[in-house]
């Protein structure tokens, strides 16, 4: 079985994370509020209890998830999968997710074609490669899994890893800082699930099949001296911080002993307890999905993805199908009708200036695209009748000699003699200065005239004689 493929990681908004096993059960329901995710306990039961109260629990799940569109969490226990960081020596994720099943299979003692796997969290080190943590286990274990839990009546749409779900719930819960070493240990009644890492990097994921109990206790701290030795450094490490977890770190007495005598071995401890530990596990199953996180993870894949899953995404497929259809369908529309707009308006324009061309030549008839040109030659040809109309439109000669008093005036000029013809004009007069007069040539000059100016002596009146001959055409002398 190939890759995973996070379609079957499906959107919800509500959610039932599922801690089971055959002497312990826990059932918490998570949905998405406005101040955050919500959580309520369903169930928790122990040893016989577990078979007599889940029947119950199976039949509101199935009820609930069918209204509400949610979905069932459960895990595969961490002796049944494994992680591991892989590296690839290549700078491009494209061809490193090639490469990565190669350097997986290396180190699996079984076919890799017989196992789910994928590849989480693609990164690039220092040294310039390509990082992923690799989360893999056979398909015959997943299916066992999924077996095992349909006894109980319940059928997950998600099967999640265990200690990568301890860890990243705890992370949101409990952010570390930066290259701080960090232990979550999960004690369940039948098992005990621990993940290891530094600041917010998961480094091992461990389990042993058995429980912390007295009959257990000198077996299970050699297991865990032996783990804390293989993944943090005696020379060195700083504190590590221990978290508990679980429904077994309810039991003060047990868990007081544990710490006392893991205290005896060189690696520094402090030990902390997550709120609520016996309902961890379900509310980090359940969270995950819920937040989309980049660390989710599912093994129901291929043949083994959940029929309500594929019925969805079909669903979803169609949809979206549809949306596109009718958007299609919408911009053809709309098309049409700015094509059909369009056209209206340069038919309307066509019209009206057939109409005004009719108008101008007097056709009943106008050849579509000869507008213009029939109009021009028409108004060519009647040109010589609107002369006289347009001779009378323009200014006449009274206009013109108004305004040569009005410039005189401004300039203080007598005039003695004033002669004006439309193409001629004669003045003669008194200017109180030489530059009077010179300035009411160009005057003249700037209306369009050309302007001869001869200033003659002084009269008794200290005024200066001058005379002015304008005409169009020429150069002033």
């Amino acid at each position: 079985m190939g890759m995973v493929d996070h379609n079957t990681i499906p959107f919800a908004t509500e959610a039932f994370g599922l801690d089971l096993s055959a002497t312990y059960a826990a059932v918490v329901r998570a949905w998405r509020s406005r101040s955050g995710i919500q959580y309520e306990t369903i169930l928790t039961a122990s040893d016989q209890a577990v078979s007599s109260a889940l029947p119950a629990v199976a039949e509101r799940i199935q009820r609930d998830t069918r209204s509400s569109h949610g979905v069932t969490v459960g895990a595969l226990p961490v002796t049944q999968g494994s992680t591991r960081w892989l590296t690839a020596a290549l700078s491009q994720p494209a061809k490193a997710r090639r490469v990565l099943p190669s350097l997986l299979d290396v180190h699996l003692p079984f076919p890799l074609e017989s196992c789910v796997y994928g590849f989480l969290g693609l990164q690039p080190t220092d040294d310039g490669q390509l990082r992923a943590l690799a989360v893999v286990a056979r398909e015959a274990a997943v299916s066992d899994r999924l077996a095992e839990m349909a006894r109980w009546n319940m059928d997950p749409h998600v099967l999640d890893h265990e200690g990568l779900a301890c860890w990243d719930y705890h992370q949101q819960s409990l952010p570390s800082a930066e290259r701080e070493a960090s232990i979550v240990v999960y004690l369940g009644q039948d098992r005990t699930v621990w993940a290891a890492g530094y600041g917010d990097r998961l480094t091992h994921t461990h389990a042993t099949q058995r429980a912390l109990a007295p009959h257990t206790e000198d077996t299970w701290h050699e297991r865990i001296t032996r783990m804390l030795r293989g993944t943090f450094s005696a020379a060195g490490t700083p504190t590590v911080h221990w978290y508990w977890t679980g429904p077994g770190a309810t039991d003060d007495v047990l868990r007081t002993a544990a710490e006392e005598r893991l205290q005896r071995q060189p690696i520094p401890l402090t030990f902390h307890m997550h709120t609520e530990p016996s309902t961890f596990l379900a509310r980090a199953l359940a969270c995950r999905v819920l937040n989309r996180s980049p660390w989710a993870w599912n093994y129901r894949q291929g043949t083994m993805t959940h029929p309500e899953m594929v019925r969805r995404r079909t669903v979803m497929l169609r949809r979206t199908a549809w949306t596109g259809i009718a958007a299609g369908l919408c911009l053809m529309a709309i098309n049409l009708g700015v094509q059909r707009y369009t056209q209206a308006r340069e038919q309307a324009a066509d019209a009206a200036l057939a109409e005004w061309t009719r108008a101008i030549t007097g056709h009943d008839h106008v050849i579509r695209g000869q507008e213009v040109l029939l109009a021009e030659r028409a108004l060519a040809d009647q040109q010589p009748t609107w002369a006289p109309l347009l001779a009378a439109q323009q200014p006449g000669v009274l206009h013109e000699w108004a305004a040569l008093l009005r410039a005189g005036a401004r300039h203080e000029l007598h005039f003695d003699v004033i002669r004006l013809r439309p193409d001629e004009i004669q003045v003669r007069g008194t200017a109180q200065d030489w530059n009077a007069s010179e300035t009411f040539a160009q005057h003249l000059e700037q209306q369009g005239w050309q302007v001869n100016l001869q200033q003659q002596d002084v009269t008794d009146t200290r005024r200066v004689r001058f005379r002015i001959d304008a005409h169009r055409g020429g150069t002033r002398s």
